[in-house]
């Protein structure tokens, strides 16, 4: 007796395509991507090899989606993974996180050979969208972490790259980041005074102070200027860096 398979044949591989593939772009989705990371650190860990790891997000993507609809949104998805794809070389690997998020796993290259690549893909993906009848315009912000330069797991290396892109973000944005533990501390610093800022009326750490204003032509009080003053025992140089990182965001 025969059996025709052919039809559950074809349910396993569609079943098999949604599980690891992204159904809007066709890309490897992040459970395909963190497995084969997996493997691919074991193989660097016996050849000795480098791997780099980019996180790839999508400036002001957002507010494409807030102002012109998701059918646009997707289809800006799509254009941008196919425009992705063209920026890596051949074996490197482009899948979607989520959202406008997409990860890049670039094997045996050198830190020189992944800002290459790292500008390339701003280079392109910095020239217009046409979507719909919409022109649009959306940078990348690119965050990128090394092995063997992280001694780290497949789920610790994207972290630092995903951590290393809001850094790039902070920067400015259309532009690349890499991963390294003084910019880690730095940050840490950064959300430790953002949060100390926050609890500075409960704590009553902030003062107003009055500071005189003189007309020195006819010697008078001609008004004041209101300061408002953060007493806590954090030292100028932090809380400038502070204030000044805080402006660059707004």
């Amino acid at each position: 007796m025969v059996f025709d398979v052919t039809s559950e044949k074809e349910t396993e591989e569609r079943m098999n395509k949604m599980a690891y593939n992204d159904s809007l772009t066709g890309l490897p989705n992040r459970n395909w991507f963190q497995s084969y990371l997996e493997a691919t650190l074991i193989s660097a860990q016996k050849t000795n090899t480098s791997i780099g790891i980019m996180f790839i997000d999508f400036d002001n993507f957002k507010r494409v989606n807030d102002t012109l609809g998701h059918r646009v949104g997707d289809g800006l998805l799509i254009q941008m993974a196919e425009r992705l794809q063209t920026c890596i070389r051949q074996g490197d690997i482009v899948s979607r996180q989520g959202g406008d998020e997409f990860l890049v796993l670039i094997e045996d290259s050198s830190e020189d050979e992944i800002e290459e690549i790292a500008e390339r893909i701003i280079k392109n993906m910095n020239h217009p969208y046409m979507v719909k009848g919409n022109e649009i315009f959306s940078t990348p912000s690119i965050g990128i972490s090394m092995y063997p330069i992280i001694e780290d797991n497949a789920e610790s290396l994207i972290e630092k790259a995903d951590f290393a892109m809001y850094l790039s973000k902070e920067s400015g944005k259309n532009n690349y980041q890499f991963y390294n533990d003084e910019l880690n501390q730095k940050m840490k610093r950064k959300i430790m005074l953002e949060t100390r800022l926050h609890k500075a009326i409960d704590n009553g750490e902030l003062a107003i102070h009055l500071q005189p204003q003189i007309n020195l032509s006819i010697s008078c009080l001609a008004g004041a200027e209101a300061l408002l003053r953060w007493e806590c025992d954090l030292d100028a140089f932090h809380l400038k860096n502070l204030f000044q990182l805080q402006r660059k965001q707004d």
